[in-house]
Parts: structure tokens; sequence; C-alpha cells
């Protein structure tokens, strides 16, 4: 007979109904037979054989609780038992019996006090503190405590005191109470080491209460001084004039009149606003500012080396009169009587630019002060260096022509075509002079006043730095012929009309035939009705065509058309409208009197 360990393995999961072999005593006879899994499992379930498990819940036991025949269920609510058995939970008893008397009460225990704790020196972020929070207990750290203490989760102060106390950090992050009064006498000790800052100006400058405000400020030139839009109410600072010319406050409403700082003078400047709007005050030490005395004439005006189109110039300063606030230099071509004048340069150099190349030049300097300006200086000429001459324009191209005007544009050239100019010259075709059109900076123009029906030449040249370009190969173009327009009355409209009355007859004359002087024949034309003789109406009809052979209208070139009357009943002019090709109108036709539509 072979063992269990000569079996093959099981094919698949076990199941209720696989057999297994069973040993049976029958009337003291053992016989083999067989059973079934199922079979066995529910004789050891009857016979309480089966492990079992113990569940506990607030309430009676859900169908959701257990599984195994013996299975246990504790209420925790009132201590009731349960037990599961064929799929079913039934109460069984209870482990609370009745409830007895009670008791008398026992001795009471010992007080508690939190005096009677261990004591620390120090706490941790991560240490426990205790609170109270919705009525129940609770812990939290001392660093989610001490983040949680914000500013708005305090109460309302009342007005502030010497006494008021806040905490400070005395050197270390150790946090200790001061009061408020104990800190003016603190402040107080360190005003005497406090000084303004300081902030010198060598040009001309406008204030900034962001930066200026409360600060001395020095003038070592003499420069303009500008109030400023930033200078908010309450804005304050103090400007000392140190240099040896004047300085010029410009904006500010003076104790003195006088809008200047002499040298060694200071002004204290002041921005209110008020109930009529904001002053800005400067309260200038001194009273009323004396000026000073004319400068004297500056001297050794020499030029540095020229460029074709720039003339380095530099001088020395005065040594007699009042001390220059500004210089002013002007200049003209040799031999020219109008000069050029360049005024406000502060220093004693200044580069003039935008001259011709190759060009001798005058130059002359003065001072200038609150107290007068002094002589020119003697003449000084040079002359400019040789420039290299601007390239010729590209691409000259005709354009868009009219009985009158040709438009030309071409491209700037590649050296020499930054800062250009261009002259323009043109000619009929076949003839022997030039004409000289406008000197013109863009690289387009029309050029106007042309005969009609003409072919012109056009060139172009480039002007740059006084030096100019050869002129562009020419290009010829045509203007058109004359155009002359004109539109009169033809036959009809003519007698009274129903309102909205369709298949009225309307025609007009363009007198384009020989007898009547060959005016111009145009692209179309329109017609319509409307309440204004100036004025024509936007719902017009174009005309179905020409003819010169309408009875009463014969040899005269007749625009016709059967158009529909205006809906709305009253008086109506005529209109006849005439375009040219680009639909641009030409001419118009309108009726002397009204017709009338009932």
């Amino acid at each position: 007979m072979p063992t269990i360990a000569q079996l093959p393995a099981a094919a698949q999961a076990l199941s209720n109904a696989d057999l297994i072999p069973i040993d049976q005593n029958v009337s003291g006879t053992y016989t083999t037979g067989q059973t079934n899994l199922g079979s066995l499992l529910s004789l050891l379930a009857a016979s309480n054989l089966l492990p079992v498990s113990m569940y506990s819940g607030a309430g009676a036991p859900t169908s959701a609780v257990g599984s195994v025949n013996g299975d246990a269920y504790l209420n925790i609510q009132n201590g009731d038992l349960w037990q599961f058995a064929s799929g079913t939970w039934t109460l069984v008893g209870s482990l609370l019996g009745p409830a007895g008397a009670v008791g008398a009460q026992g001795a009471a225990g010992p007080s508690y006090s939190i005096t009677e704790q261990p004591t620390v020196t120090s706490m941790a972020g991560t240490d426990l503190v205790g609170i109270s929070q919705g009525g129940s207990d609770h812990t939290i750290t001392l660093a989610d405590m001490l983040d949680g203490e914000t500013i708005d989760a305090g109460a309302a102060a009342a007005p502030a005191s010497g006494t008021d106390t806040f905490w400070v950090g005395q050197g270390g992050s150790t946090m200790v109470v001061q009061s408020i009064g104990a800190l003016w006498p603190w402040i107080a000790g360190q005003l005497p080491t406090y000084f303004l800052p300081v902030i010198e100006f060598v040009a001309n400058a406008t204030l900034d209460g962001s930066v200026h405000n409360g600060k001395l400020l020095i003038c070592s030139q003499p420069i303009t001084i500008a109030a400023g839009g930033t200078m908010g109410s309450g804005f304050s600072c103090t400007i000392i004039n140190v240099s040896a010319g004047t300085c010029n406050l410009s904006g500010f409403t003076t104790s003195s009149g006088s809008g200047t700082l002499s040298p060694g003078q200071s002004a204290i400047i002041y921005t209110a606003s008020y109930s009529a709007g904001t002053v800005r005050y400067a309260m200038i030490a001194g009273g009323a500012s004396t000026p000073p005395s004319a400068p004297g004439t500056p001297t050794a005006l020499t030029a540095g080396t020229p460029t074709a189109s720039t003339v380095p110039l530099s001088w020395t300063a005065p040594g007699s009169g009042g001390a220059p606030a500004s210089y002013t230099v002007q200049y003209r071509v040799t031999g020219g009587s109008s000069w050029t004048q360049v005024s406000g340069i502060s220093g004693t150099s200044y580069s003039v630019t935008g001259l011709s190349a190759s060009t001798e030049y005058d130059f002359q300097v003065q001072a200038v002060n609150a107290g007068g300006v002094s002589g020119w200086t003697a003449t000084m000429n040079t002359t400019t260096a040789a420039g290299t001459a601007p390239g010729v324009p590209t691409n000259l191209a005709a354009a868009s022509p009219t009985s009158s005007s040709v438009t030309l544009s071409w491209m700037a050239p590649s050296v020499g075509g930054v800062g250009a100019s261009y002259n323009v010259q043109y000619q009929v075709q076949g003839a022997g002079s030039w004409t000289t059109g406008p000197s013109i900076s863009s690289t387009s123009v029309t050029v106007t006043g042309l005969s009609a029906n003409t072919t012109y030449n056009f060139e172009i040249q480039t002007v740059n730095g006084g030096l100019t370009s050869a002129w562009t190969a020419s290009v010829a173009e045509a203007t058109t012929a004359a155009t002359n327009y004109l539109l009169t009355a033809g036959l009809y409209p003519s007698g009274s009309f129903t309102a909205g009355q369709s298949g009225i007859p309307v025609n007009v004359d363009d007198n384009s035939t020989a007898g009547e002087g060959s005016h111009t024949v145009p692209a179309s034309v329109s017609f319509g009705w409307s309440t204004s003789n100036t004025t024509a109406s936007s719902s017009l009809t174009a005309a179905a065509g020409t003819s010169q052979s309408i009875p009463g209208e014969a040899g005269r070139n007749i625009w016709y058309q059967w158009i529909s009357g205006p809906t709305v009943a009253g008086p109506y002019y005529f209109w006849a409208i005439a375009y040219d090709a680009s639909g641009t109108q030409v001419a118009q036709y309108v009726s002397s009197s009204t017709f009338t539509f009932s």
C-alpha cells in the first residue's frame, strides 16, 4: 500500500467537495471509506474544535464581523457577550453583573503642585508644553508654540508710555524685557555721534526725496540745483556753495527773492504740503545774495586735432572778474557773417560737431555768470579734415506718375548713408539744363510742378558732412496726359415721380466729343438722389453704359441708366458722380432744382 509521500501532488486548490479516506468503527469492525472535506469541517465546527477569534466594538455585532462558529464579540458599551454560530450572532450573556450599593468615599489622595516637579534651566524646541484646547488636554512643542505667536494675536495697547516694555536680545538670542523709558537715554547718548551724510555735486542735479532728504549737499562747481517731484512734504536738506561761481536754484520760493547762491552762501531746503498746495522753500543764509562781478575774458583758446566734422576746443578760465558760471562758444565758416552759438558749457573745453569737411571755421569763447558776460576771445580759426565722400544712392526708381508729378525712391549708399541728406535734379528728356529739386533726408520724394504728357530724366546725389557723391544714373519717367473732366445735364430725369418708383431714366453728358471740348472720359459714372445739393447719397447706382446716338442727344457721349426713386416722399436733387480708373471722384453733376416724389 503506497504512503502519502508517494502520492502525486494535488492538481488544484482544496475545496469542500474534495474526497478524503476515513476509517470507521461499524459494530466493532473498522471499515475503510470516504467522505469530503466539507463534511469534515462541519463536524469539527459542531464539536467546537476549530480555532475562534475574539472581537469587540461599540454596539451589537454586524454581519461583517466574524465568520467561524465559536467567534466571540464584546460590546464595550454595556458588556454584552455575543457568539457566532451557523452564520448568526447570538447574545449569550453579559460581563457586567447587577449594580451594587455605592461604597463609602475613599480617603483623599495627596495634593499636587507643579512646584513638586523637577526644575530645568533651559528648554529646547522639541520640549513639550501642556495646553487645554477645545476642552481637551494636549501637548505642543515649544517651537510650534512660539511660532504661533504673532503680533496680531495680542490685544490692542493703550497709548505708549515710558513704562511700556518690549522684548530684546542682549548679547545673544536669550529674550529679556526692556522698557521704552530706558531706551531714550540710550538714543540721546548716540545723537552726538551722528553726522549728516554729505553728497558732492559737480554737475547740474535734480533733488530726489529718496536720495537727498536729510543730507548736506556740497556744490563744488557753479551748477543748477532743481526741485524734483519726489520731494514729498517734510523733505529737508542743506545746500552749500563752495565753488568759485554762482549756483542757481530752480523751482524754489526763496527767502531772498533771488534764485542764486553766491560763493560761500548756503540754503536750507524745505518741502511742505498745506491747504493751498505744496511749497518748495529755500531759506538762504545772509539774506539777499549779492550778484558777483562779471567775469573776465577767457584766454588761450586753442583747437585740438580736427576731424572732417568736429573741432575740439579748450581754453583757460579768466584770471579777473567774477568766477564764470558757464561759457558760450560761437563759430562760423571763415568769411561768413552769421555765427552759431552753443551756451551753458560748464567746463573749459568743448567739441563743436556737425561741421563740413575741408572747411575753415572761426571760433570764439565768452565767460558767463550772474553778474554778466565777458568779452569774446580773439578769433581762432582752423580747418576741418578732408572727409570721405559718401557713396552713390542705389536702386533709383520712378513710379506713380500723374499729369504734374512723379514719385522717386532709392536706397541709401553703404558708405556715408547714415545721417545723409539727398539732392534731386531733373530735366525734360533731350533738354540740356537740369532743375534742382529740394534737399531731403528720406529716401523718397514726389517731384511736383511737372508738365503733362512729358518725359523727364531724374538723378539723386548723397550729401554728408559737407561732401557729395556722384549723381546716380538717370531714370526716365513720363507724366500722364492732362485730365479735364466735366459732367453736364442730359435730357433725363424730368417730371415728377412717386416714392419708390422704379425704372426712372437718367443720363448725363461727359463732354468728351470734339464738338464739346474733348474733355477726359471718366472710367465710370454713378447716379443717385439726395435731399442735399452739397452731400451725395451713400446709395448710388452705376451707369449701364454710354451712347452717342440717344434721340435728342446725338453727337454727345451720354452715360445712362434706369434707377429707382427714394422710398420716402419729398423733394430730391439728382446726382451724377464721375470716377477715374483708381476710383477717385473727378467730376460731379447736381441738378439745379429738386424733383418731387409723392
